[in-house]
């Protein structure tokens, strides 16, 4: 799990939380999930009632320093974007990104977007399509491959029903096969069973580990920095109010990395 791990406070801020800029002499922190929610800005900032703080925090701070912990799936998106903002980051995992031990890894994983009513969802499958084809031919490798996929049911449930409603609004491809037909068009199978099949034929496999590991490079191309290192339990606030995260391997402030010897957490990813 990534976590923001640096800010500008006077007093150290929880880890585990995304921490912004003072507002009407407030500090606001936000957790991961909500966090995650508002980089959809400035949606997502007006959504949760910030107002236009965390906007501002992005152009107020080209370079605060920041720590992300975890080179998983967000992790290493997370970093890659803050970097991409002009934020000096630091990328810690204890085994390093796409490693086989990560829950966010392993080889493949499916990307869709049927997702019966939730329209929210399916509207951010669409969005999520688009930017992985544009980070594909950025990074020159190949990450999503169209497999589609069919859902398979004795009958109409109203979970199929309201997956093909949701996509026919947002003109999105899907198809409803009749048993006859699920027959005729996929004779390895059988339908014994199935009255009704219901096919998202854009519905794609991405390269989980591969993608993680393209992440990581462009990373570390456009200046960010990898260290591979178990974390430590506490933060330690600098004098200049800047905080200090320690690896077991290395002290990280404001200044960059310094060898340091540090109590760690049990390795995890």
């Amino acid at each position: 799990m990534p976590q923001v791990a640096a800010c500008a406070h006077a007093r150290p801020c929880k880890l585990g939380v995304a921490c912004l800029p003072p507002t009407s002499g407030k500090q606001v922190l936000v957790d991961r999930r909500t966090f995650i929610k508002a980089t959809g800005l400035p949606v997502g900032a007006s959504a949760l009632g910030l107002g236009t703080s965390i906007g501002a925090a992005a152009q107020a701070t080209p370079r605060a320093p920041v720590v992300v912990v975890g080179g998983g799936a967000f992790g290493a998106w997370t970093a890659l974007h803050l970097r991409e903002m002009g934020h000096r980051v630091t990328l810690v995992d204890a085994y390093g990104p796409g490693n086989s031990r990560a829950t966010s890894g392993d080889e493949t994983r499916q990307i869709r977007c049927g997702y019966g009513d939730r329209e929210l969802y399916s509207r951010s499958a669409l969005r999520a399509f688009a930017a992985w084809r544009a980070r594909q031919e950025e990074f020159g490798v190949s990450l999503m491959m169209q497999t589609g996929r069919l859902q398979l049911a004795p009958d109409w449930t109203p979970g199929l029903r309201a997956t093909q409603a949701t996509l026919g609004k947002l003109g999105v491809a899907v198809e409803a096969i009749t048993h006859d037909d699920l027959r005729k068009r996929y004779p390895q199978m059988n339908p014994e069973g199935v009255g009704i099949g219901l096919l998202e034929p854009g519905a794609s496999v991405l390269r989980a580990k591969q993608a993680i590991l393209a992440v990581a490079a462009a990373f570390k191309r456009k200046g960010g920095t990898v260290t591979i290192a178990a974390t430590a339990v506490n933060l330690a606030s600098s004098s200049s109010g800047i905080i200090a995260f320690s690896t077991s391997s290395s002290r990280i402030t404001e200044y960059g990395l310094r060898r340091t010897a540090s109590v760690s957490c049990p390795p995890s990813s």
